[in-house]
């Protein structure tokens, strides 16, 4: 599990280094995953653990794609 938690960080790190903007196509996708990754694990992690790491993606996620740290804070609104 906190591999895959691991794993995504370092893609939204991959996706957003360099000195251009961040492809928000690609932003879009590894954040509905890592969404869907904190759902699969929610009963293991429970309610609090997972509105906190959807909370701590957000500074990675937010300057890059602004509808990406929307869509993060309306999931962690749910727990």
């Amino acid at each position: 599990m906190e591999n895959e938690f691991g794993q995504a960080m370092v893609n939204f790190g991959e996706a957003t280094k360099g000195s251009g903007p961040a492809d928000e196509t690609l932003m879009e996708q590894l954040t509905n995953q890592y969404i869907a990754l904190t759902r699969k694990y929610a009963d293991d992690i429970g309610n609090a653990q997972v509105k906190q790491r959807l909370t701590d993606a957000l500074p990675q996620v937010q300057p890059w794609c602004l509808p990406c740290g929307v869509t993060l804070l309306r999931e962690s609104a749910k727990y």
